[in-house]
Formats: C-alpha cells, structure tokens, sequence
C-alpha cells in the first residue's frame, strides 16, 4: 500500500500519542478439575492479548490451548506493518487459521491427542479502536458505562433424557449440555468472527474462559470491575468469586484498561 506523505506524518503522530494501557491475567485450576486447559498471553509491544480453553481427553485440551496461543502469537510477532482496520482483520483471520492447522498437526502426533480442540479469544489494539478475533464460547467484555458481551458463544445447549437415580423406567429428568459449535482444531476449516469496535479511555476490557462467565454474572462482574482499585485486585476478586462459587472449571482472566 503506498502512503501520501501526510498519511504517513498522521500515522507517525497516532503512534507518538497512542494511548497507554494496563493489563493484568491470571489463571487458575479451580476446585475440581485435574489440570488446567486453560492459556493465556500477552505481546505488550504489539498490544496483543490472546486466551484459550481446551478441550480433549488426556492432557489433550492443555496441549491444544498452549499450542493454540503459542501458533497466534507467533503470527502477530511476525506482522508486518499495517495500515488499516481492514489489512488487521485479513492478517487477524490468517492468524486464526494458521492456529487450526497447527493444532490439527498436533493432534496427528499422540493419539491420545485426536480429536482434541480449544476455544480462541484474542484483539489487539490499533491507535483507538480494538481489532478481535474470535472461535468458541471463551469471551471478551467491554465495561464502560455498563457491561457488554462484544463476542457471540459458538454453542448451543444440547437437551437429552437423563437417567433415574433408582434405575426405573419412569420419569427421567431432562438435563442440558453445552456443546461447542465452532472450535480450533477440531476441523480442517474454521470461521472466526472478526470485527473492531473504537476505545476510550477509562474502558476495561475483559477476555475470559467459561470458567469465569458461567459462575459469575455480568452483574457481579460489573461491579467488581467497576471498583476503585488496581487491575490485580478486581482480578483477584473476580477469581475468588468464580471460586465461590462453586469453582468446578478452570478460571482464567485477561483485564485490559485503557488510559
């Protein structure tokens, strides 16, 4: 892309002032799981924040969640310079399919690794607007005025017939399930949803597994982000209150506050 000069003197200006940033994670294994299939990371010199929840028999959902944020990160590490919102979603969906296909050759070197997959939450930040990318059912919020979900699940609650306690073959009770509809590493293609939405200062932004969001409503989350202290405290008490609540997945936590 070949820039004018004053498109050149205005991107240099964006960069000069663009806009600090705090970030804090934190994960954890919570009260009933055997190990953590959850992963996380950041790339602070390109503003870059990536999460994942695995999923898989073994350590097979550990592997594919590391190996998922490990297959990104290295993407964005090598990006070359951009210019657009647009030229970011491209490079943001190459990514994310340079991710799939890394973790479908994973799986084809154990075979307790087949079929193994992993959800994948990630943005970035790009001079004032956030640029995501997004597969499963792990979230990114915004909390400004109030608390909104800016990614959509890729699930769908599955109802089947559960078993009697007593063995009879009278009423049984309806029990419901979650089941992925989009994950990496569990097909050859994969869709993420892209998208980017324009930052201000004061906003926080939260990425988090289904560790935190199925035991801690939006309310609750609000509130504690909404709190007049550091970003490692309300981490903390958000952890703390997903562990109160019951803690029966891996938590894990990505806070983003823009300055």
């Amino acid at each position: 892309m070949i820039c004018t000069r004053k498109e050149r003197e205005d991107r240099e200006k964006m960069a000069a002032t663009r806009r600090d940033v705090q970030s804090f994670g934190i994960s954890d294994i919570g009260l009933s799981r055997a190990n953590n299939e959850d992963a996380w990371k950041e790339i602070p010199e390109k503003r870059f924040y990536a999460l994942a929840d695995g999923m898989g028999g073994h350590n097979a959902g550990e592997i594919a969640s590391y190996t998922a944020v490990e297959s990104i990160c290295s993407s964005i590490q090598e990006l070359p310079s951009v210019e657009s919102i647009q030229e970011l979603l491209k490079h943001m969906k190459k990514a994310v399919y340079q991710a799939n296909k890394t973790v479908l050759q994973k799986a084809k070197q154990a075979k307790e690794y087949k079929g193994m997959g992993t959800t994948l939450c990630c943005f970035m930040l790009f001079d004032d607007y956030l640029v995501y990318a997004h597969v499963g059912d792990s979230r990114l919020y915004r909390i400004r005025n109030r608390i909104e979900q800016l990614t959509k699940d890729h699930k769908i609650r599955h109802i089947q017939w559960g078993q009697p306690s007593d063995g009879s073959t009278h009423t049984r009770p309806l029990l419901f399930r979650n089941v992925i509809t989009r994950a990496i590493g569990t097909h050859v293609e994969v869709e993420p949803d892209v998208g980017s939405y324009s930052v201000q200062p004061g906003d926080i932004y939260l990425l988090c597994s289904d560790g935190l969001s199925n035991l801690v409503n939006d309310e609750a989350i609000h509130n504690i982000l909404k709190l007049p202290c550091s970003l490692e405290i309300k981490g903390n008490q958000l952890l703390q209150k997903a562990l109160k609540n019951g803690g029966h997945d891996n938590i894990t936590l990505l806070l983003v506050n823009i300055l």
